[in-house]
């Protein structure tokens, strides 16, 4: 098997971001990036050697480092600055995904006093997983992989969250709807769906993590596809390729159409055909939607393909270089992507000149690894 390149790819979501920030939006991925860091290595260069737990922890604290920086941003919705419920409540949802030889997960919902919901998530697994007292492992008890978060925090904690945009999207929504639907007209917000995030290590493991607080009004205790390993979130292989895509986009249809399982396997599946790897996520990506009914609609309020995923494939029997692929219908979606030991960022900030609904599509491949 060839050496993995080490990869992170950070994505803020498949919407409708503003233009005008599309600076600061560069400036949070490199500093997220940044914080991700480096693979400690011995002086020779080579990789430490650690026991594979060690290994799985430390990266993954790693890939926290980058996702505390994009979560307490008030920039995405996610964390400070969430979309806000019916009640006026901020509610983010969270999973985790580790991939390699065997897979874990876990997933917290319904959060309502943590600024980084990812870490959060992360502790609650620690906590009710790996640290679960030895008298229920001994006894068999089955350990937790999705868990409704109880502990609300003092009411405090919970307005720090709410930042002044998301209050002011939630008060005129609320304002239109209580006074005539009929005359329903919203101001030109944004639209910062789930946000994700993927490293693959030197080693050949995949780390996943996504998080959202929802749809503004949505109903109290709704869980989004970020509360979803497989909707938000996956990673697989075989012998040939190792694949991992990250979705945004109309929760509800992305929980549907299990939609980020659906694109690793049909990618896998069809690994070996000539077509792009890009041209193979937009076929899943339709197919998968084919399969549901959808809920997501356009000005006519006709049902449409509303979301956006990002991944990559690397090939692991020949020397073809990995690839970082994208397709999406949303009015943008922004990401960016590093190999930390290049140095290098490559940034993202895509608007899509079709009308909504349609696809657009793309694919950059790395430097193969010496």
């Amino acid at each position: 098997m060839l050496s993995s390149p080490e990869l992170i790819i950070l994505h803020i979501g498949a919407g409708k971001h503003s233009l005008k920030n599309e600076y600061e939006y560069r400036r949070l991925m490199k500093r997220a990036i940044k914080a991700y860091g480096h693979q400690e290595t011995e002086s020779s260069g080579v990789l430490k050697k650690v026991s594979e737990d060690d290994l799985i922890w430390t990266q993954y604290e790693r890939l926290l480092k980058a996702t505390d920086i994009i979560e307490k941003s008030p920039l995405t919705n996610t964390g400070f600055g969430s979309s806000l419920n019916y009640e006026g409540e901020v509610e983010c949802d969270a999973c985790i995904l580790v991939s390699g030889s065997k897979s874990t997960q876990f997933s917290l919902s319904n959060q309502k006093s943590s600024q980084t919901p990812i870490r959060n998530c992360y502790n609650r697994y620690r906590e009710l997983v790996l640290e679960r007292p030895a008298a229920l492992r001994r006894l068999g008890f089955t350990p937790p992989v999705m868990v409704v978060e109880t502990d609300d925090g003092d009411k405090s904690t919970q307005r720090s969250l709410v930042s002044p945009k998301a209050l002011q999207m939630y008060l005129d929504y609320r304002e239109k709807l209580e006074i005539d639907f009929s005359n329903f007209e919203t101001r030109d917000f944004e639209i910062n769906d789930t946000v994700g995030a993927i490293c693959l290590t030197r080693t050949g493991h995949t780390f996943a993590a996504s998080s959202s607080g929802g749809n503004t009004l949505k109903y109290p205790g709704r869980l989004g596809c970020a509360s979803i390993v497989g909707a938000s979130i996956f990673a697989c292989s075989n012998d040939d390729v190792r694949v991992s895509v990250m979705c945004s986009g109309n929760g509800e249809d992305i929980i549907q159409a299990d939609l980020a399982r659906y694109c690793c396997r049909y990618i896998l599946d069809h690994s070996r055909s000539d077509k792009m790897v890009c041209v193979l996520l937009e076929e899943a990506i339709s197919g998968a939607f084919e399969k549901v009914q959808l809920t997501a609609v356009n000005g006519e309020r006709s049902p449409i393909v509303y979301a956006g995923a990002v991944g990559f494939l690397q090939r692991l029997t020949d020397a073809a270089p990995t690839s970082v692929f994208y397709a999406y219908t949303t009015e943008s979606f922004v990401f960016a992507f590093s190999s930390p030991g290049s140095g290098t960022l490559d940034h993202h900030f895509l608007t899509n000149k079709k009308p909504v609904g349609h696809f657009q599509r793309g694919e950059i491949f790395l430097e193969s690894p010496a």
